[in-house]
């Protein structure tokens, strides 16, 4: 009972984060389904099935051990120990979104979504979403490393 009242105390400090992983678990979970439903209807590029089902299976897998190690944390001091197992998984990640952003870049301009009888077919739905998927990534990261500069410029001012 002590060791689920701790885990409750380390989730109800750190709920905000724990929200974020849970609801960024939604997206690779997306990632899965739709890989595997639209798998053989890409022939222009079969590999972005395989991307979206990697990259979202592995996501999951990250996002599960950060959550339980969270969870594992004994003190309230929101501090975590670097995981080699997700620094590994991290590595990984980055080396197949850029695998997968050459399946799906170069197919951009090279495919029809008319005729699924011929080799450059690729389902509309499933291409423009493996696009934008991939392309909101970037996004979000450009925003955060723009808010981050933001907020570093803002403290070294108010700070001085």
């Amino acid at each position: 009972m002590a060791r689920l009242d701790s885990m409750l105390g380390v989730l109800c400090a750190s709920a905000a984060v724990t929200v974020i992983l849970a609801l960024l678990t939604a997206i690779p979970i997306s990632m899965i389904v739709m890989g595997a439903v639209y798998k053989d209807d890409c022939p222009a590029e079969d590999m972005i099935a395989i991307y979206l089902i990697v990259m979202g299976s592995f996501s999951v897998v990250r996002n599960v051990i950060s959550m339980f190690m969270r969870c594992r944390t004994e003190d309230n001091d929101n501090s975590m120990k670097v995981n080699p197992c997700t620094c590994v998984i991290d590595l990984f990640l980055f080396a197949w979104l850029i695998t997968g952003c050459v399946y799906i870049y170069r197919t951009k301009d090279n495919f029809q979504s008319h005729d699924s009888t011929k080799d450059d077919f690729c389902n509309y739905t499933f291409y423009w979403y493996s696009f934008w998927i991939t392309t909101s990534g970037f996004i979000a990261v450009g925003a955060a490393l723009v808010i981050g500069c933001i907020v570093g410029c803002c403290m070294m001012i108010c700070c001085k």
